[in-house]
């Protein structure tokens, strides 16, 4: 879909966020390079054994998925428009209108400050889960997004968890 159906459809584009660049590639560079110590030492490890370098050999495969899940990552787009929501995930694209809005979520955690994690967007037919794992100031986004919402008269209700 591109920025003129987009523009279109749910009117002229009020922010846009992306993930940090720095920060994803950080990750990656940290993620490869674990990878590949896990991979020598599975493969070349002196003193490790059958099982111990079995093991190294298991995690690097885990680590390298894990890095290739956060390179996929870069991806991820969210774009509040006029008249809607649109975020843009390795998956998929997710499409709301606010009009369709009938309520956010905001979804907080009690024992790390009251640390809000996620904002939900339940539409009538859909919903819109927003929590990006790469994105640098989520706080800021999240703020922005109720900010948003309160705005348009949407309701807002907080969803506190419990950290186990």
């Amino acid at each position: 879909m591109g920025a003129d159906e987009l523009t279109s459809r749910f009117g002229e584009p009020e922010a846009v966020y992306r993930p940090s660049p720095g920060q994803t590639a950080a990750g990656v560079i940290v993620g490869a390079g674990a990878t590949a110590a896990l991979f020598v030492a599975g493969g070349f490890g002196s003193g490790l054994n059958a099982t111990n370098r079995v093991g190294a050999v298991l995690l690097g495969l885990a680590t390298a998925g894990l890095t290739f899940w956060l390179y996929r990552q870069r991806q991820w787009r969210l774009v509040i428009f006029r008249g809607g929501l649109v975020q843009v995930r390795p998956g998929g694209v997710d499409e709301l209108l606010w009009a369709e809005v009938r309520e956010v979520v905001r979804t907080r955690l009690k024992e790390f400050g009251e640390r809000t994690t996620g904002v939900t967007f339940v539409g009538a037919h859909s919903r819109m889960v927003v929590s990006p794992v790469n994105y640098q100031a989520q706080a800021k986004l999240f703020e922005t997004l109720l900010a948003a919402a309160e705005h348009r008269g949407v309701p807002i209700r907080v969803d506190w968890q419990e950290v186990d």
